[in-house]
């Protein structure tokens, strides 16, 4: 805001009736270095910016990582020694009372178990309960063997006999230790395979505490591990809002826990903050320096051309006539006076044509609206509910056609493209479109069809346009379809849970040679077998790639939505086409016809 408050109280001081040239010129020059320099830093600052927000998010997620591994292997070396021990007891079942041999070593070479124990299960020996726990004392190499009450009622040893499998305990405050541990437990199984008794390790969480703190953690971050049921097992530093910081998640999977860091935004975007404010400092400096000098230099070498300055106003006005002042050096002044002569004399006859051609434009524009009125009123609106087409031409008036009559049960039916754009063309699909309905209501062969209007079109043709069109007639009770394709796209065919393009007979377009002849082509549908027919403006439309649409796209939509009713199924396309050339210009015309057979036996569900 600074800056553009620097500018404008500059801007006031020359603003005057008359502003001179320099001062345009220099508050120009200036105005436009400063947007560059402006978006240069903006520029610059944004992929800093990205940059370092990009490293701190993979050292945390690093850090994470690191905490989750080491913390996990922790676990796991606990486990290994678990189940070191844990395979000899069976030995010690025979003589129970030397179970304490086997506690002690487990105790000694690893420091990070607090205590470990072996809970004999009641049914084992008769009238004899064993249940030996070893653990640390506070006095460093010393150990107190004490015996675990009723343990069978603990929800531990329950887990561990009815599952037969290892698993680690949810963490706990312990009664000897008073501290937060957690225990692995696993059965033990005599060599008969019957169920002997669990044996445990337990191990404390402080370790993992000091773990976390070698770290140094600001007060914009925090660190976190809860269990499996969410409740918080450590935590570290201070809790920040979702809304002002970044959250990353990993889990210690061998104990079902979940680690999570959260950082600050602003700890995370603060030397970003700081270059900014100093790029900017510099920025307000420098363009104050660039304002000033330009406006001293500019001016002393645009003062001759002031005497201009009142003469281009009122020329900018609207004036032509104004008189230009006398230059009788001959240089870039007399130049400037001669180009400032000539454009009035321009402008004047530029406004002339100007309202004119305004005049003619808007009156095309008009003619052509009402055209593309009558364009599209020739053209069906009302469709049974089998039936449903769709036509968008690429400009005010088109040359795409399509239309359809439904006589003695049978419905016939015509889409077609006229070759070129605009009016031209859109006189020629006027035409073929009065023509088959023409012919429609006295002939039922397509083949037949098609001659009549290719031979019409022949005549008279010298700007030699040419139409493609597929022409069919179904059969409304039978489901036959016969149909004619007079160089047009084959249509994609619906038939026996198959959805593929026609293998049509390509006849040649209508209009070329007034001899040709037209073969057609038939094929039973039936109930629920559906045709589409479409013109090339909907397989060669483009993206901003230069990427056509293309028929395989086309098809492959059109095996997607085949549970589509006609209507729905045209929509879609359309939609499609749109969303695959947006910010393009239509370049072809485009339309869409599709219809779905019908059985008696559809017509009496």
């Amino acid at each position: 805001m600074a800056i553009f408050a620097l500018y404008y109280v500059h801007m006031s001081r020359f603003k005057t009736p008359n502003r001179s040239f320099s001062t345009r010129l220099s508050l120009w020059f200036t105005g436009c270095s400063a947007a560059i320099l402006l978006a240069s830093m903006g520029i610059s600052l944004y992929f800093v910016y990205h940059k370092m927000k990009k490293d701190e998010v993979e050292l945390a997620q690093h850090s994470l990582q690191v905490y989750v591994d080491e913390i996990s292997n922790t676990f796991k070396i606990a486990e290994v020694v678990a189940q070191n021990a844990s395979s000899s007891m069976h030995f010690f079942l025979e003589y129970p009372d030397s179970m304490l041999n086997m506690l002690r070593p487990v105790l000694d070479k690893n420091e990070d178990i607090y205590g470990v124990a072996f809970s004999v299960d009641t049914a084992y020996y008769e009238n004899k309960v064993i249940a030996p726990y070893l653990h640390r004392t506070k006095k460093e190499g010393e150990y107190e063997l004490t015996n675990i009450s009723e343990f069978w009622l603990e929800d531990w040893f329950r887990e561990a006999k009815h599952s037969g499998k290892s698993f680690w305990t949810k963490p706990y405050v312990g009664r000897m230790a008073q501290k937060p541990m957690t225990d692995y437990c696993i059965p033990v199984f005599d060599s008969s395979g019957k169920f002997a008794g669990v044996f445990g390790v337990d191990v404390t969480l402080e370790w993992i505490s000091q773990l976390i703190s070698r770290q140094k953690i600001s007060g914009n971050s925090y660190i976190r591990i809860v269990d499996s049921d969410g409740k918080e097992v450590i935590s570290h530093g201070y809790p920040l809002s979702d809304e002002d910081s970044y959250t990353f998640t990993a889990p210690i999977e061998n104990v079902g826990w979940v680690m999570t860091i959260c950082s600050s935004e602003k700890e995370i975007s603060k030397p970003i903050r700081l270059l900014r404010d100093l790029l900017l400092l510099l920025f307000i400096f420098g363009l104050t320096a660039l304002l000033l000098a330009t406006r001293v230099i500019v001016g002393k070498l645009a003062k001759p051309v002031v005497r201009f300055a009142n003469a281009a106003d009122e020329i900018s006005n609207g004036n032509f006539n104004t008189e230009l002042p006398e230059v009788k050096t001959d240089d870039e002044l007399k130049l400037l006076r001669d180009s400032l002569d000539n454009m009035q004399h321009e402008l004047s006859s530029f406004i002339t044509d100007l309202k004119v051609t305004t005049e003619n434009q808007t009156r095309l524009e008009n003619e052509l609206h009402i055209a593309r009125t009558i364009q599209m009123n020739m053209l069906p609106k009302e469709f049974p509910d089998y039936l449903y087409a769709k036509l968008n031409p690429a400009k005010e008036v088109g040359g795409d056609l399509y239309n359809f009559l439904i006589r003695s049960d049978k419905l016939f039916f015509i889409i077609g493209d006229v070759s070129g754009k605009g009016i031209p063309a859109s006189l020629i699909m006027a035409v073929t479109s009065k023509l088959f309905r023409n012919r429609a209501y006295h002939i039922d062969s397509p083949g037949r069809i098609a001659m009549s209007l290719n031979h019409s079109l022949s005549e008279n043709n010298p700007q030699n346009f040419f139409v493609t069109f597929f022409v069919g007639v179904l059969d409304l009770k039978s489901g036959l379809l016969t149909y004619c394709n007079a160089g047009h796209n084959p249509p994609i065919l619906f038939h026996e849970s198959r959805i593929e393009f026609m293998d049509v007979k390509v006849n040649l377009a209508a209009g070329i040679i007034n001899s040709a002849e037209y073969e057609e082509s038939s094929i039973q549908l039936n109930g629920g077998d559906k045709i589409l027919m479409f013109t090339d403006g909907v397989t060669e439309a483009k993206n901003k790639s230069g990427e056509f649409y293309s028929e395989s796209r086309l098809l492959e939509l059109a095996q997607n939505n085949s549970f589509c009713d006609s209507k729905g199924l045209v929509e879609r396309i359309v939609d499609d086409v749109s969303a695959f050339s947006v910010g393009m210009e239509q370049n072809d015309d485009l339309t869409l016809f599709s219809f779905t057979y019908k059985s008696r036996d559809d017509n009496k569900s």
